[in-house]
């Protein structure tokens, strides 16, 4: 792989299928990206796909990441729209801002971000790792017990690390 965040799509292109960098640029003409980040060597966004609600997708070096698309393969072509709106719009790294913060002005960014839900769920589980896998295993069993919880389980793993191994034996 080359440079990432990408310098061009020579950069990126040789490693999509064919027909998924070919539909991912037509998303991007489209208009169909609706957000652009940079963090560091990450790019994350959001692509208006076929829900009402777009697909938040992540990419980073190697075009490892993900995307809450349906499609069972990474990358895909909501990964290849972002990577073109990103040598388009080629937003600024927003990592060297949050570390231009003072302690001062960080705390106060995260208490006014706090009132977003999702921002406060987030926050919630980085500083409370052992209630929120509690949480997700009390979600998990109520799941199976209604006949579902694979998503609800892929989640749990996801936070296992954070936890630690002692709530594991729980």
């Amino acid at each position: 792989m080359r440079p990432f965040p990408p310098e061009k799509e020579e950069d990126f292109a040789p490693f999509f299928p064919e027909e998924i960098l070919a539909r991912g640029l037509a998303y991007a003409k489209e208009g169909r990206v609706k957000r652009v980040f940079r963090v560091g060597e990450r790019l994350l966004g959001e692509v208006q796909g076929s829900e009402p609600r777009p697909y938040r997708v992540e990419v980073g070096p190697g075009l490892v990441g993900s995307c809450t698309c349906p499609y069972p393969f990474f990358p895909c072509k909501h990964a290849a729209a972002l990577l073109y709106a990103y040598l388009e719009r080629r937003p600024e790294d927003l990592r060297p801002r949050l570390e231009a913060l003072s302690p001062e002005e960080a705390k106060g960014l995260l208490l006014r971000l706090s009132g977003l839900p999702e921002v406060a769920f987030l926050l919630k589980e980085a500083l409370f790792p052992e209630e929120a896998f509690a949480e997700g295993v009390r979600r998990l069993r109520q799941a199976f017990r209604l006949g579902g919880g694979e998503e609800e389980a892929k989640g749990l793993l996801l936070r296992l690390p954070q936890a630690g191994e002692r709530e594991v034996g729980r």
